[in-house]
């Protein structure tokens, strides 16, 4: 009955070892696409907040024109920023189900 007991208690733990190495992996995902978000969040913000200001300062005169091709433009690369956040593996694998894939042995 030890033996029993010993190959139980180590299949348990090789169990138990294997979902913490899944949730350590999980969380990490997780958190990886909190930032994603987040950062595309702020960055779409402020794409529409340099948008409006380049709008509203536009038409003031020639000086203020440039400063709204300046504003514009850096709307621009924040919404491009975004695009290419939105490519990012960590993304694209937690949305699409891929995470549910076994992580990597080490």
């Amino acid at each position: 009955m030890d033996a029993t007991a010993d190959s139980a208690t180590v299949l348990l733990a090789s169990v138990w070892d294997k979902q913490s190495v899944w949730s350590q992996a999980a969380n990490n995902l997780k958190q990886s696409l909190f930032r994603a978000r987040t950062t595309c969040l702020l960055l779409t913000i402020l794409a529409a907040v340099l948008a409006t200001v380049a709008v509203q300062i536009a038409s003031i005169s020639d000086l203020t024109a440039l400063t709204a091709r300046i504003l514009a433009a850096g709307a621009a690369l924040s919404m491009g920023l975004v695009a290419l956040m939105q490519r990012r593996p960590t993304v694209n694998a937690y949305t699409t189900g891929l995470a549910r894939d076994p992580p990597p042995r080490h």
